[in-house]
């Protein structure tokens, strides 16, 4: 039996294949040529050549550790994000602590402005006070100021020399008193003392408050 040969057979016809006159006509030659695979008496390179079997060039991997590698690189950035927020919200409650502490020191300097305006509402009307009292005490004598209907005046029993201030007794409400001639003088250092113990309260008072609201203005802004 004869070997298989291509050869062997005649040329097919064109027309079966709709292709132009001349394109099988040659024989062997035309197929050699025109042949997809080339030389087929050539040796096929091994599999392991071949495009695409390298599994370290291969274009398909595995999935799942694709994205593991993936959620991998997206652990720094969430660490970032967390410690993003945790500044911020310290910075937030950092502001609010301020804000309230602020609030606080405005109304503590808004009650110290007031205790200063209530310490000069008091100073005026205990100067208003005073200077009622200096015009009412001031013009008159001893005997205006003592009620009459409750004060009997008895002269001493040994008259007064006439360059001396007579000696008189007082008697009030059963008691007896010895009392000099009446004149200013008492009056004036009753009025002293009763001015210089309302100075001081008011003084006191009024500095206090001063001292309030600049110690708790200190405090705030200082």
């Amino acid at each position: 039996m004869e070997p298989y040969h291509h050869d062997s057979f005649a040329p097919l016809d064109p027309s079966f294949y709709h292709e132009p006159p001349g394109f099988l006509n040659s024989g062997t030659t035309n197929l050699e040529q025109m042949s997809p695979i080339g030389n087929r008496n050539a040796i096929a390179p091994p599999s392991g050549d071949l495009p695409g079997n390298d599994p370290q060039k291969s274009n398909t991997g595995d999935p799942i550790q694709e994205v593991v590698g993936l959620l991998k690189q997206t652990v720094p950035m969430q660490i970032t994000a967390q410690r993003l927020l945790e500044d911020m919200t310290k910075a937030q409650e950092e502001l609010k602590r301020k804000q309230e502490e602020l609030k606080k020191g405005q109304e503590e300097v808004k009650r110290g402005l007031d205790q200063v305006k209530k310490g000069q509402d008091q100073l005026k009307n205990m100067m208003t006070e005073i200077l009622h009292t200096g015009r009412r005490l001031g013009p008159r004598s001893d005997h205006s100021l003592r009620p009459r209907s409750r004060l009997e005046y008895t002269s001493h029993n040994e008259p007064a020399l006439p360059d001396q201030p007579r000696t008189i007794i007082l008697r009030y409400a059963g008691r007896y008193f010895v009392d000099s001639e009446p004149s200013a003088i008492p009056i004036n250092i009753s009025v002293t003392i009763s001015v210089t113990k309302l100075l001081l309260v008011a003084v006191v008072g009024y500095c206090t408050a001063l001292h309030h609201v600049v110690w708790s203005f200190r405090r705030e802004f200082l």
